[in-house]
């Protein structure tokens, strides 16, 4: 997509200057140097949504990979999403969500515009492609 924004969070939200020239090795030795920072303690996965409606961020897909999966409550994550969409007015902003450590459960699974994967192997990133362009199969 031409409109991407990469957001990186441990206390608080810290853009990721990418650009699409950036090789893969660049953007992940970013990523990778954020995640090895002291300070990256348990955190509420509620936060980047929250920053996101406070700082106006209209986003049409959210994607949300975290090994840490700590919610106050998966009923404070759902909110905050539902917050986040009522404020920017986007009743259709999709969430992905990759745990990649346990099995915690985040959102509502009524929610058909919240996708929740556990792991990741080379069947993820065309099952988030799709889910983000709207060509899932829910029946």
């Amino acid at each position: 997509d031409k409109s991407v924004h990469v957001v990186y969070f441990h206390k608080t939200v810290s853009v990721l200057s990418l650009n699409p020239k950036m090789p893969m090795t660049g953007i992940i030795e970013k990523i990778v140097r954020h995640t090895k920072e002291p300070d990256n303690a348990n955190f509420d996965l509620s936060e980047p949504l929250i920053w996101a409606a406070l700082n106006k961020k209209c986003f049409d897909n959210i994607l949300i990979m975290s090994y840490k999966k700590v919610v106050s409550s998966p009923e404070a994550f759902h909110n905050a999403l539902k917050d986040y969409r009522t404020k920017l007015s986007l009743p259709s902003t999709k969430l992905a969500f990759i745990g990649l450590s346990d099995n915690t459960t985040i959102g509502n699974k009524l929610d058909l515009h919240t996708l929740e994967i556990c792991g990741f192997n080379e069947s993820v990133p065309p099952l988030i492609y799709n889910f983000f362009s709207g060509n899932m199969d829910f029946s």
